[in-house]
């Protein structure tokens, strides 16, 4: 078994070399400010241990106003919650999907990808948290689907953005690793050892499904070599989790 790399330093400039600004430890994707999306990600001043208080503070760094605010009992899963308008607080599911403005999604992770789509002609928004078993599992492949029914939304319009998350270089397997044949040649050899491209499979899977490789964004922020600033479970074992969110700047 190999060792992790030692940190990079990236994180030092997560800001300026990733385009996020960062206010109250709290990291905005400013590209997409510009389409009326506040999406990014928390550091580590949020912990993800008291959610009902920290999303609250998310909720006012943000400078949001007065949101449903709902946020997921993760559990490795393809399930996707759909918000109909009345959801608040907790719900079970690893992705939620919302064509409502007034949400604030919020979702929690330490290697896995926290994955972010909107289409903007429908305000329609999704947050996913993709491991490798939701991904295994099919929730890339669910979240197309509901894009198309019930919202009518056509993959080539969508706008995804991959935030934190366990890079290659990092994310060794088992050669009796469960994904094997699915993941494929995002298995890839190095000196004897295993390794998944998860981020990827993820982008593979997205633009098979329609959606414009130009559309999809990648912060390329490795969690694994990045401890400064956001979690890793694999090189920290810690229950601390990094928050990841997306709503509309204007309800």
């Amino acid at each position: 078994r190999r060792d992790l790399p030692r940190k990079t330093g990236q994180d030092r400039g997560l800001m300026n070399v990733h385009g996020l600004k960062q206010r109250d430890d709290v990291y905005v994707r400013q590209e997409w400010e510009s389409l009326g999306i506040c999406a990014g990600i928390t550091g580590r001043s949020f912990s993800g241990r008291d959610m009902a208080n920290e999303t609250r503070r998310l909720s006012q760094v943000l400078g949001i106003g007065n949101r449903r605010i709902l946020y997921l009992d993760q559990q490795h899963t393809p399930d996707i919650v759909i918000d109909d308008g009345a959801v608040n607080g907790t719900a079970v599911g690893d992705g939620i999907i919302t064509d409502r403005s007034d949400l604030l999604m919020v979702i929690r992770t330490a290697d896995c990808f926290p994955v972010f789509l909107f289409f903007p002609d429908r305000k329609v928004t999704a947050l996913l948290h993709v491991g490798w078993k939701p991904a295994w599992r099919g929730i890339l492949k669910n979240a197309i689907s509901l894009f198309l029914d019930p919202y009518r939304c056509d993959p080539a319009g969508l706008h995804v953005l991959l935030g934190p998350g366990l890079e290659r270089r990092c994310f060794e397997v088992q050669p009796d690793f469960p994904g094997l044949d699915e993941f494929g040649r995002f298995i890839v050899p190095d000196g004897g050892l295993l390794y998944l491209d998860l981020g990827g499979y993820i982008v593979s899977v997205l633009t098979e499904a329609g959606v414009r490789s130009e559309n999809i964004h990648d912060l390329e922020i490795c969690s694994a070599c990045n401890t400064d600033t956001v979690y890793s479970w694999r090189r920290e074992h810690t229950a601390n989790r990094t928050l990841s969110f997306i709503a509309y700047n204007h309800p």
